[in-house]
């Protein structure tokens, strides 16, 4: 893997994000996509997140040798 993206969303949580994560409607939650790719920019990786956003945190760092 040599190049990484990842895309943050703010939303409002879907009827059944609110049940599983046991959320209020007025809550929010974090999407994040992230593709990892090769050096000929082939994704070999995607990763789909939903997260409650008053739990989390988020914060990055990235090696690639």
């Amino acid at each position: 893997m040599t190049r990484f993206t990842e895309d943050i969303e703010a939303r409002r949580p879907r009827a059944a994000e609110v049940a599983f994560l046991q959320l209020t409607d007025a809550q929010q939650v974090l999407v994040v996509v992230g593709v990892a790719c090769d050096k000929d920019d082939t994704p070999l990786e995607t990763v789909f997140n939903v997260f409650p956003s008053q739990q989390w945190r988020l914060s990055y760092e990235w090696t690639v040798d």
